[in-house]
């Protein structure tokens, strides 16, 4: 069976590294070759943007308003979603700031990486992660946006392959996928059709009421097809209930951020059904967004925890966004860099309660291969 996995690994490897590696060269090619006005024409970038705000998002990244030059200016039209990958630069694109120019070579960088989070008439606002929050002081006056290509899958699933050759002790699920072994299924698995043991979902029809068996009294994995229109998601939703009613919890996984937000809405109005959905905020359908991570522990109890850190992180932020002088900003910024680390320690607190809480996770199948898993 090793030989087995070690090829689809190798085989599938191959065959994602190419992918990713051509989506990155038209990017770059693209990007390279065109100056960012032809870009925004193109509806790849905007330029002559200024930050206007910045506060702290999830995981202590920072979010930046961007608007245009003149105040009260719409933006020029754009393809830029909630979601995308963007780069921020210097004004021409390429020209390092003065900061980044007194750097060694290691540490310089003509822009900063982010996702956007929110994209209107007036403003755009792109969530930057790590430490890379610390924006050179002209570009809070005059900054280009470019779209980047988004790698972040094609890397979860090439670390997926590898920790999959990489398994010693293989779990019964590899023995059914890789093998001819046939996946086990209880015998004592009862839903009745009705009272108290039954079905939650009284307008299942016979052959759903058979998948929800099926998938209930499996041990290894259990597969329930159907053409468009035939009920899967009602079938799934009873999945869970049922799942839950006997004291296990879920992860829910989806290929698309829309079918995992289907989901999140019927799961949610479920009473006494804790649910949580994994995700950036920027790719949940806003029907979804209450039961998001980032939403829950900004808004429960639990994240009072962090609440007041992140408060006293943003008006530090504030602060720099006003600050003139380069040494004094200097001096914001590093009390910026010792608060986020206390922030995430706190909020790591607030995730883990969550998580932990939660009956039902939801993601995307690759959104469950994060950290915060």
């Amino acid at each position: 069976m090793d030989g087995a996995i070690a090829e689809f690994a190798k085989t599938h490897l191959e065959l994602v590294e190419n992918e990713r590696n051509y989506e990155i060269e038209q990017s770059q090619a693209l990007i390279s070759g065109l100056v960012p006005t032809h870009l925004q024409r193109l509806g790849f970038a905007l330029v002559g943007l200024r930050v206007t705000n910045t506060r702290t998002g999830l995981g202590g990244k920072t979010l930046l308003t961007l608007e245009a030059a003149v105040m009260s200016d719409p933006l020029p039209p754009t393809s830029l979603r909630s979601g995308d990958i963007v780069g921020l630069c210097a004004p021409g694109g390429h020209k390092p700031s003065k900061q980044a120019a007194d750097k060694p070579d290691s540490q310089k960088s003509t822009q900063l990486s982010g996702v956007v989070t929110l994209v209107s008439e007036s403003k755009i606002v792109v969530a930057v992660g790590g430490d890379d929050g610390e924006i050179p002081e002209e570009w809070h006056e005059r900054c280009t946006v470019k779209k980047l290509a988004n790698d972040t899958t094609y890397k979860r699933i090439i670390f997926a392959l590898k920790d999959l050759t990489a398994i010693r002790q293989r779990p019964a699920l590899h023995t059914v996928l890789f093998s001819d072994v046939a996946p086990r299924f209880a015998d004592d698995t009862v839903i009745a059709d009705d009272g108290d043991t039954g079905f939650y979902d009284q307008s299942l029809n016979e052959s759903q009421k058979a998948a929800v068996r099926l998938a209930v009294s499996a041990h290894d994995i259990a597969l329930i097809h159907g053409p468009p229109g035939t009920g899967k998601t009602h079938t799934i939703v009873e999945v869970v209930r049922q799942l839950a009613a006997r004291d296990q919890r879920i992860l829910v996984c989806g290929p698309s951020n829309v079918s995992v937000d289907n989901l999140v809405e019927r799961l949610g109005r479920i009473r006494g059904l804790p649910i949580v959905r994994l995700g950036h905020p920027a790719r949940i359908l806003p029907a979804a967004v209450a039961h998001s991570l980032d939403s829950q522990t900004k808004y429960s109890d639990a994240g009072d925890l962090a609440r007041d850190i992140r408060k006293e992180l943003d008006d530090t932020l504030a602060k720099v966004q006003k600050c003139k002088r380069s040494a004094e900003r200097r001096v914001l910024y590093e009390q910026v860099r010792e608060l986020r680390k206390e922030y995430r320690v706190r909020e790591a607190k607030v995730v883990d309660h969550t998580i932990g809480g939660a009956r039902v996770v939801l993601a995307t199948l690759s959104g469950a291969a994060s950290r915060d898993l």
